[in-house]
C-alpha cells in the first residue's frame, strides 16, 4: 500500500522521493491562484480523510470505505473551491466576496441566515444577520443566498461570489432550469 505522501506525490506529478515543499514551489512557478487554492484545500481535505479514518477504526472499530474517502475528497474540494466557471477571477479589483450560512434549530425549527462581505484583499465591506422564524435548513442557507445577492444589487456591486457550505444551495444554481 502506498503512504501518503506517495499519494500526493504521484497526485501531481512530482518523483515520490521529493517534499511538500517541492509541490508548493511548483505551485509558487506556474501555477494560477485558483489553482493554489484547489492544491492546498484538496491535501487538507486528503489529510483530514485520512485521520478521521484512522480515528474511525482505532476507537470506533469501523471502517471506512476507500471510495467514500475519495468521493469526501472529491466533494469537499469541489464546494470549497467553486468559482464563479471563471467568469470572473478571484483577483478582479471590482470582486466582491459573499459568505453566507443558514442554520435551523430543528428542521423544521428556528432558523436565521446571515453573510460577510470583503473586499478581493479580504478586508471586511459588510456583514448582516437576519432571524427568520421556523423554518428548514435548506430554506435558511437559500434565504441567506438571496439576501447577499439583494445587498449586492442595491450597492451596485455587480461582480458578486458567493461562497457557501451548503451542496444543496451550490446545486441550485447551478440548475440551468430544467427540471
Amino acid at each position: 500500500m502506498k503512504n501518503p505522501h506517495s499519494i500526493c506525490s504521484s497526485t501531481v506529478n512530482t518523483p515520490s522521493e521529493s517534499g511538500l515543499e517541492d509541490v508548493w514551489k511548483l505551485c509558487d512557478l506556474s501555477w494560477s491562484p485558483q489553482c493554489k487554492v484547489v492544491v492546498l484545500s484538496a491535501l487538507v481535505d486528503l489529510f483530514y480523510v485520512i485521520w478521521n479514518a484512522r480515528n474511525q477504526a482505532r476507537f470506533n472499530s469501523k471502517t471506512i470505505n476507500w471510495k467514500s474517502s475519495i468521493s469526501m475528497i472529491i466533494s469537499s474540494t469541489a464546494l470549497s473551491t467553486d468559482y464563479q466557471r471563471g467568469d470572473v477571477a478571484p483577483s478582479s479589483p471590482f470582486l466582491i466576496k459573499c459568505n453566507i450560512d443558514g442554520a435551523a434549530k430543528g428542521n423544521p425549527g428556528l432558523s436565521a441566515a446571515g453573510g460577510v462581505f470583503r473586499d478581493r484583499e479580504g478586508q471586511f465591506i459588510l456583514c448582516f444577520s437576519e432571524p427568520l422564524g421556523i423554518s428548514t435548513s435548506y430554506i435558511s442557507e437559500m434565504h441567506g443566498a438571496f439576501r447577499a445577492i439583494e445587498i449586492a444589487f442595491q450597492r451596485g456591486w455587480r461582480n458578486l461570489w458567493i461562497e457557501t457550505d451548503s451542496p444543496l444551495v451550490v446545486l441550485a444554481f447551478q440548475r440551468d432550469g430544467k427540471t
